[in-house]
């Protein structure tokens, strides 16, 4: 198993250090969104846990949050806001964010990416997948 994980990271650092963009999937019934992951610790550390099943709930209005079975690695990742169509970690509880109301600054918002496409349509889903998209 160690092994598996050794090359497992060589074969991701070899992607990323030659181009290679993290692209994600969410779905759920019959809606498909994706979003691109940035360069970061965190989202690194997110994408290396897909895949995940997770349930959506509204928080304060503005974003669906969703619990995560894992602490995400953030070391030296910097803080945020979040954008309309962002996709975020809030390190303090652990959650996914998926903004669809700008949210400010707020210490411990990693930004993970940005939605490409779907995004209007996946908010509305309660019980998403998310894998690494093909």
């Amino acid at each position: 198993m160690k092994i598996f994980k050794v090359f497992f990271a060589v074969i991701l650092i070899l992607n990323f250090s030659f181009g290679g963009e993290m692209r994600v999937e969410f779905s759920c019934e019959n809606v498909r969104a994706v979003a691109v992951l940035g360069d970061t610790g965190a989202a690194k550390s997110f994408y290396e846990n897909l895949p995940l099943t997770l349930s959506l709930k509204d928080y304060a209005g503005r974003e669906k949050i969703a619990d995560l079975p894992v602490r995400l690695e953030i070391s030296g990742d910097p803080s945020s806001d979040g954008k309309v169509g962002d996709l975020g970690y809030f390190s303090p509880w652990g959650n996914l964010v998926l903004f669809y109301k700008a949210q400010p600054y707020y210490d411990g918002l990693i930004n993970l990416g940005k939605f490409e496409s779907g995004f209007e349509e996946i908010i509305k889903c309660e019980k998403i997948l998310i894998q690494k998209a093909k």
